[in-house]
């Protein structure tokens, strides 16, 4: 296996990481009091004589990571109205690189855009009282954030369902529920997940979710849920199609057929078919792209396998312009049964081939322009296969353009927004 995972935490790391941890804790007993005390004061004296909408974007995908649904719809959001991205990172996830993280904490990326990366706690998926000051720490940062924007009554934007005091604590002008994924079944769900998003759900004004298959969940749950799918920054990925960039220095020197991929790696991806058809067929390269989180799957060292690591999201279409054939290796689970890709469409609009598992949503909608798999010996079958196409020139990327062409996040942002302005009437 090329590349490496996160390394495992020193002793010294240890350490820093328990010094670290000091931060959130004075936070929490001395900051979190005074920001709730001046937030307090501010809406009794400025009222509910706002006019325009000041978001306040409490997000569970951290801003510098995999660029997703979530920082679209910010950057977005943006042009027009103030906006904060909150996106707390554990104390761990900083260790060695405490100087990275303070130019990053609170950082204003345009006029109307913030970005506010404060630190969480670290363990919170394994001890519950740690989870619960984390919640306290989430509502002080939004307060915070506030503060800064001069709002008393933000809107608050939450996409993920496990801290229902965001959604009533700052008292806000509305609540956006953006159901992006079904972190209700994913591992890390604390015990009482399904209630938490019962409570977000009941409070929010405006729920929208990203593929079909969370609509048809979440219409039983909500009686005004809005279907938002996701889009593609289609100038951005289409510009390699027509003049193709030079390889990475980091990219596989081998002149060899290129299944790539870039995204997160984590449980979702099924690493065991990656490495049983990198092993059956030794002479096909896999590049992988994007942070590898410590639920993945992958143990082999396999010779054929590249780990590229996280790379600037405006460099991926130079990546992506050296694929041949483009994966979406997803294990099929409850939690990925609602999911739909976001880099499905990026690949398109760089008119690249695709092969699938059996994702709901893409088999819904894409079906015919996908290559859909069920096991190793399926993938090696229709993989040959479009290799041939590929090398005779029969396998046109035109049909791939055009789908992404007609799905930018300008158009699916104004359709949130559009929607979000209905309920603050």
């Amino acid at each position: 296996m090329n590349g490496a995972k996160r390394p495992r935490l020193t002793v010294l790391g240890f350490l820093e990481m328990l010094i670290l941890s000091v931060l959130p804790l004075v936070y929490l007993v001395f900051l979190c009091p005074v920001h709730a005390l001046r937030f307090g004061l501010r809406r009794l004296a400025r009222g509910e004589d706002q006019r325009e909408p000041v978001f306040i974007l409490a997000s569970i995908i951290q801003w510098y990571e995999v660029w997703q649904r979530p920082q679209h719809f910010a950057s977005n959001l943006s042009r027009k109205y103030k906006t904060c991205y909150i996106s707390p990172v554990p104390v761990h996830h900083i260790v060695g690189q405490v100087h990275v993280w303070l130019s990053r904490r609170l950082k204003r990326l345009a006029q109307r855009l913030w970005v506010f990366v404060p630190l969480l706690l670290p363990g919170e998926n394994k001890v519950g009282l740690i989870r619960a000051l984390n919640r306290l720490l989430w509502v002080g940062y939004a307060k915070e954030a506030a503060l800064r924007l001069g709002t008393a009554r933000p809107v608050v934007w939450i996409n993920f369902p496990f801290n229902p005091r965001l959604a009533k604590s700052l008292s806000p002008r509305a609540v956006v529920y953006d159901v992006m994924d079904e972190f209700v079944e994913f591992s890390i769900a604390p015990r009482k997940a399904r209630r938490m998003e019962e409570e977000v759900l009941n409070r929010a004004s405006f729920v929208s979710t990203g593929t079909y298959a969370l609509y048809e969940k979440k219409t039983a749950l909500h009686p005004h849920v809005r279907y938002i799918p996701c889009g593609v920054d289609f100038e951005l990925f289409n510009s390699v199609v027509k003049r193709k960039p030079p390889r990475p220095q980091d990219f596989p020197k081998a002149r060899a057929p290129v299944f790539g991929y870039f995204g997160t790696l984590n449980e979702r991806i099924d690493a065991e078919l990656i490495e049983e058809v990198a092993r059956r067929r030794p002479g096909w390269l896999f590049v992988l792209i994007g942070p590898i989180q410590r639920s993945y799957g992958g143990t082999r060292q396999l010779g054929n396998v590249y780990y590229l690591g996280l790379k600037p999201y405006k460099l991926l279409p130079t990546y992506l312009a050296h694929f041949d054939v483009c994966t979406m290796p997803y294990r099929i689970t409850e939690a990925t049964k609602s999911i739909s890709p976001v880099k499905l469409l990026e690949y398109f609009a760089a008119g690249k081939p695709v092969i699938t598992t059996r994702i709901p949503d893409v088999l819904r909608f894409y079906e015919s322009l996908v290559w859909v798999v069920d096991g190793a010996d399926d993938f090696i079958t229709k993989g040959e296969a479009l290799l041939r196409m590929i090398q005779s020139g029969h396998l046109s990327y035109d049909q791939y353009v055009e789908v992404a062409r007609q799905r930018s996040w300008e158009q699916m942002a104004e359709q949130m927004v559009s929607g979000i302005m209905e309920v603050l009437k």
